[in-house]
């Protein structure tokens, strides 16, 4: 494989996974949900809001990660310019095609 197509694998692995964490809120709220029905003692939201903290900030990582994912063809980045697209099927600054 080229250098080129090695760095678009790249690219689409990155989306994969951050379309997975994305998506991955909804389980993550419905069990939570599920839980804090269940009778507790007091002082029992700690874990959940800790939960939320960590799911945020791994949201926020590989979100990071994405956007700052360099284009092989003209070495600046994939998915941000202005704004940031992560479902961008091409570089927003040499239209690359991503597949």
């Amino acid at each position: 494989m080229t250098e080129i197509e090695d760095c678009l694998q790249l690219i689409r692995l990155r989306q994969r996974r951050m379309m997975h964490v994305f998506y991955g809120i909804v389980p993550f709220v419905l069990v939570a949900a599920y839980i804090s029905q269940l009778p507790a003692p007091s002082g029992f939201e700690i874990p959940f809001v800790l939960a939320a903290v960590a799911y945020g900030a791994l949201l926020l990582v590989y979100s990071l990660r994405l956007a700052f994912t360099e284009c092989p063809r003209c070495q600046r980045f994939f998915h941000f310019n202005l704004w940031m697209d992560p479902f961008a099927e091409k570089c927003l600054h040499c239209a690359l095609p991503r597949d």
